[in-house]
């Protein structure tokens, strides 16, 4: 039950390069020092926020918004974010899940047609890009919503 306290909602207010538009996500966060207003991420954010699971962030109480609104992220954790579009609609979208669920990533889905994953820092985006290049020709589009910079690093060591 204390893990439960120690949970809290924050608002984060951003243009959405997936929606295309201003968008308000409310994702949830654990409090790592109140006093200081400083949080760490434990959702997955669905539509292209710049933050990733685990990195800690500054937020404040936002008298308009009645809640916690996101100021800046302080400490990287080196997770990334993606979000996948099915777009055939006969395809079976378990066996890629499995796929990346495999590799180590945290699948949230929306609907059964969109979806958005964590990407642990342990794991090289090489892999990840595979499992998207396998899938993508007709069934996909996905977008790497927050690309951290050891997944950046990889990709740049020849991770396709």
């Amino acid at each position: 039950m204390a893990a439960e306290k120690n949970k809290v909602e924050v608002l984060f207010k951003y243009d959405s390069p997936i929606l295309e538009e201003a968008i308000i996500e409310v994702l949830w966060a654990e409090v790592v020092d109140e006093e200081k207003g400083l949080y760490q991420l434990k959702s997955i954010p669905f539509y292209g926020a710049s933050i990733a699971t685990d990195d800690q962030f500054h937020a404040t109480y936002d008298k308009e918004e009645t809640g916690l609104l996101y100021r800046q992220t302080t400490k990287s954790s080196g997770n990334s974010i993606a979000v996948v579009a099915i777009i055939n609609e006969e395809y079976d979208q378990e066996e890629m899940v499995a796929a990346f669920e495999k590799l180590g990533c945290t699948v949230e889905e929306l609907n059964d047609r969109y979806f958005a994953m964590e990407v642990p820092k342990r794991i090289f985006y090489g892999d990840m890009k595979k499992i998207f290049d396998k899938y993508e020709k007709d069934n996909l589009e996905y977008a790497e919503t927050y690309l951290s910079a050891k997944h950046q690093a990889d990709l740049r060591r020849g991770g396709k």
